[in-house]
């Protein structure tokens, strides 16, 4: 296997703080009533806007058990079920009736889930489809036929593969510190779908948020050097690392635009889950470890209710962070 090194000292490096835990350590965002704080105070709420993105959590498994994920995904996790087909082809056709532009997948490692290879195929055959990859060996062993399928639709498919950093040392400390293998199997794929024509994006990661411009040319030029085209570079700041942020309050969303206010996930779009009680909506795809943002079963009613800024991520990725799971954000 040929390795991709970096050709400097000047990338990312920094390996996150956040434990592989969903425990958030904001005490005040840590209680059963949505709608005012642990002191009493009243928070802020916004309206859904327009169905754009549809999103499925394929299940919390994953061959890897990195640092920091928001999910804490494992290859014993399995606090969100693995979805099928079955499961999935109402949500697709409602989404579709909805309005949504796009369908995308996450987990977990989505190819972890034995469903998963049908589950996009049918994906790819009604809408443009979006899939989040570690890159490792579940995701390689199904390039091929991805390709096949991608190569017969009229639909865009978007490959979004995480690198965390360009230094192989850390970012296999974040995903695979005993094996460390992760580092050059996504490397690999990157390149394997650059070759075949299908260049993917990139998922990186930064500790430190005034770091991200930077992180994101360093990226791109690290790439463009080795004639390794790529579709596109996200950087996504440590936005669980330890830190004391304020409550978000009606005052707060009144300071925003109208603008800014439909950057917020849960205007744009909703992440469908599966636990041990059957398919559930979310109301975006970082808040699914708390209940106070489960909407239920069904997709079209869950866009008629406002989401209560009752989560940290609220702030730390939308409202503070300005950060989006979409590639076209």
């Amino acid at each position: 296997m040929t390795e991709i090194q970096p050709d400097s000292t000047q990338y990312n490096k920094s390996v996150p703080t956040a434990s592989n835990s969903i425990t958030s350590p904001f005490l005040n965002y840590q209680q059963s009533d949505l709608k005012t704080d642990e002191k009493g105070h009243k928070r802020g709420e916004i309206e859904f806007n327009k169905l754009k993105e549809l999103w499925f959590q394929t299940g919390t498994q994953c061959n890897l058990a990195c640092t920091g994920c928001f999910e804490a995904s494992s290859p014993t996790n399995k606090r969100l079920l693995f979805m099928t087909l079955e499961d999935v082809i109402p949500y697709i056709g409602e989404g579709l009736e909805l309005g949504a532009e796009k369908i995308a997948f996450t987990g977990g490692e989505p190819f972890l889930n034995q469903h998963f290879p049908d589950i996009l195929d049918y994906s790819m055959k009604n809408a443009n489809t979006l899939v989040l990859t570690n890159g490792t060996k579940p995701f390689s062993r199904n390039i091929d036929s991805i390709l096949q399928t991608a190569s017969q639709s009229p639909y865009k498919l978007e490959i979004r593969i995480s690198l965390d950093s360009l230094d192989e040392d850390s970012h296999n400390a974040i995903r695979d510190p005993h094996k460390k293998l992760a580092y050059n199997q996504a490397v690999e794929s990157i390149k394997y779908l650059a070759k075949k024509g299908h260049p993917a994006y990139i998922a990186g990661r930064s500790a430190n948020s005034d770091m991200a411009p930077q992180f994101k040319e360093d990226y791109k030029s690290f790439f463009e050097e080795k004639g390794i085209p790529v579709a596109g570079v996200t950087i996504f700041n440590e936005f669980d690392a330890p830190q004391t942020i304020p409550t978000i309050t009606p005052n707060c969303m009144s300071k925003l635009s109208h603008e800014q206010k439909t950057n917020f996930m849960c205007t744009y779009l909703r992440q469908v889950v599966k636990k041990p009680e059957g398919m559930r909506v979310i109301a975006c795809t970082v808040t699914n470890d708390h209940n106070g943002f489960d909407y239920g079963p069904s997709l079209k009613e869950s866009l008629t209710k406002n989401t209560v800024m009752a989560h940290h991520r609220c702030l730390t990725m939308c409202y503070a962070g300005g950060a989006s799971c979409s590639t076209g954000k």
